[in-house]
């Protein structure tokens, strides 16, 4: 075998054996290697392209800032009128509300607003260090005279 030369046994052109330079090999390993990355950025693009969001409600729908089963045309008498960070939140039997329009839409209320008194039917929360109290996943607990809210949703 002469140096610099490749007997390929497994390629064959009239009995003869087909000689491949090392040159043309080493060509032929750098395309091949090309294709492959090529291929494989094409397919990381593919996947890298946003894609609309699909049909149907966030699957967060129902968590966080908006309860959007719940909406109400008023209030009952007697509901409490909050201001946080100059937003109005309304409190009545326990739940908030964020006026939308002409309804007013159940909401969680933010971390750090506060009420006079805790909604009827509050838990304390076991092994509180403090005494922290829940109702309707929001958690609250005593800030001077009032109660703050310090978890919810």
């Amino acid at each position: 075998m002469q140096r610099g030369v490749v007997e390929d046994p497994t390629v064959r052109s009239n009995d003869r054996v087909r000689k491949i330079s090392l040159d043309e090999g080493e060509q032929m390993k750098e395309r091949a290697l090309a294709s492959v990355l090529a291929l494989g950025f094409v397919c990381e693009m593919a996947y890298a392209q946003p894609r609309p969001p699909p049909p149907g409600p966030p699957p967060n729908a129902g968590r966080g800032i908006v309860y959007q089963a719940e909406t109400v045309r008023s209030l009952p008498p007697g509901a409490a009128t909050i201001r946080f960070n100059s937003t109005p939140y309304y409190f009545t039997g326990g739940k908030f509300y964020s006026k939308m329009g002409s309804e007013y839409v159940r909401t969680t209320p933010p971390v750090g607003l506060r009420v006079n008194q805790l909604p009827p039917g509050a838990v304390m929360v076991p092994g509180s260090r403090q005494r922290q109290y829940t109702f309707d996943g929001v958690t609250y607990k005593k800030f001077g005279t009032r109660w703050e809210v310090i978890g919810g949703g």
